[in-house]
C-alpha cells in the first residue's frame, strides 16, 4: 500500500464529536513518535526536495505542500489518541497541547521545539535553506576542547536566535541533518544537550567524527 493510499485509509476512520481527554503522558507519546516519524531519513529528504523548490512567490502554497507532508506522519499518530483524520483533527490536538496539564511542562515544551527544529517552521530560517546536504547522517563529535560552560544549541541556523534552554557538551555525538551559514542541524545521539537543534560548527570542538578519529 503506498503512502497516501495508507493516510486516505486512516482518514476514513470516524471523526469524534468532541475534543478527545489526552493524559500527560499520552501527549508525550503522541509527540515522541511524531519526532520519530519527521526525523527519518526519508521524510527529510522528502522535506529538502520540497524546499529545493522553492515556490516563495507562493506562500500559501508552500504551506499547504509543507502541511501535506506533515500530516503524511502525524495523522495516522492522532487518530490513535482519538483524534480526527483531518486538519481540524490535527488543530484540535496541537489546541490540546497547549492547555494544562502541557502547558508549562518542561518534558511538552522540549518536544515541541525537537518538531519545530525537524520541520524547519521557522519562516526566516526556511529562506536560502539547503537541508539536502551530500553528507546527511554524518556522524559529528563535540570534542574535549569545548568550553566548560557547553555549546549555545538553537532553534533555527541564525546564531542570533531563540536558544535551547541547555547547551551541548564535551564527548556528545550527533547525527547530522543538513548545514547551512556555517551551522549543523543535528540529531543528538548521544552526550549532553539538547537531542535536536543547531550549533555553530567550530574547528576542533564541533568536527566530523572522521576528522576526529584521525587526530
Amino acid at each position: 500500500m503506498k503512502p497516501d493510499q495508507a493516510l486516505d485509509k486512516t482518514m476514513a476512520k470516524a471523526r469524534p464529536t468532541s475534543s478527545p481527554t489526552l493524559e500527560l503522558e499520552k501527549g508525550l507519546e503522541a509527540l515522541d513518535r511524531m519526532i520519530q516519524g519527521v526525523s527519518t531519513r526519508e521524510f527529510q529528504e522528502k522535506l529538502a526536495a520540497l524546499h529545493a523548490t522553492k515556490p516563495w512567490y507562493d506562500f500559501q502554497h508552500m504551506f499547504k505542500l509543507r502541511r501535506e507532508l506533515s500530516n503524511s506522519v502525524a495523522i495516522p499518530v492522532i487518530v490513535d489518541y482519538g483524534f480526527d483524520a483531518s486538519d481540524e483533527g490535527m488543530n484540535m490536538f496541537m489546541r490540546t497541547l497547549m492547555k494544562p496539564p502541557f502547558r508549562g511542562t518542561a518534558q511538552a515544551q522540549e518536544k515541541h521545539c525537537a518538531l519545530r527544529v525537524l520541520l524547519n517552521l521557522d519562516e526566516e530560517a526556511m529562506d536560502d535553506l539547503d537541508i539536502k546536504a551530500p553528507k546527511f547522517g554524518r556522524v559529528w563529535v563535540v570534542t574535549k576542547k569545548c568550553p566548560k560552560e557547553g555549546l549555545p544549541v538553537f532553534e533555527t541556523r541564525l546564531t542570533n536566535g531563540k536558544k535551547m534552554g541547555s547547551h551541548l557538551h564535551g564527548d556528545a555525538i550527533l547525527q547530522e541533518f543538513g548545514q547551512d551559514n556555517g551551522c549543523l542541524r543535528f540529531r543528538k545521539v548521544s552526550g549532553s544537550g539538547p537531542n535536536y537543534g543547531w550549533v555553530q560548527i567550530e574547528k576542533g570542538i564541533v568536527e566530523p567524527q572522521e576528522d576526529h578519529m584521525k587526530q
